[in-house]
């Protein structure tokens, strides 16, 4: 199976709204992310004409990853592949075009929430990739950052 990966545009976002809905440890629902998040298909094209840029992974045609960031404050705003597509190379493929992107934008580093829980995948798949924890957990995350050094390390 050959895994495709562009840049997101405005008619992708429902698509990923409904991937990120079906993820297997991290998922919300379109009405949580809106409710709770005010993310929308509307919102998040206005966001893509402001900073935010992601890239898509895609195969046959269908969505199965995705990753955005913010060049306006360096965040790495989500990263989610769908369930059966994981252990592929698809999240780190994802996050790596992210972060050169981002740092590309003249950024030394880059943040983004997680958990921190051990028991989530997504604990230990950051800090293998160099990202490291600011301070101590709150409102149920880490605030985790990576340097530039520690990427190109990577």
């Amino acid at each position: 199976m050959e895994i495709n990966y562009r840049p997101i545009v405005a008619t992708d976002i429902a698509a990923l709204i409904d991937l990120r809905a079906q993820t297997r440890e991290n998922a919300i629902s379109q009405q949580a992310l809106a409710e709770v998040y005010g993310v929308t298909v509307d919102a998040t094209a206005a966001e893509l004409q402001r900073g935010l840029q992601g890239w898509l992974a895609e195969t046959d045609g269908r969505a199965v990853g995705f990753a955005m960031g913010d060049k306006r404050s360096a965040e790495v705003t989500v990263v989610a592949v769908l369930d059966g597509y994981e252990h592929r190379g698809i999240a780190k493929t994802l996050l790596s075009l992210v972060c050169q992107w981002l740092f590309g934008c003249g950024y030394a580093e880059l943040w983004l929430d997680a958990s921190p829980n051990p028991q989530f995948r997504s604990f230990g798949f950051y800090r293998h990739l160099g990202w490291r924890r600011k301070g101590q957990p709150k409102n149920d995350n880490d605030t985790l950052l990576l340097s530039r050094e520690a990427f190109e390390a990577a």
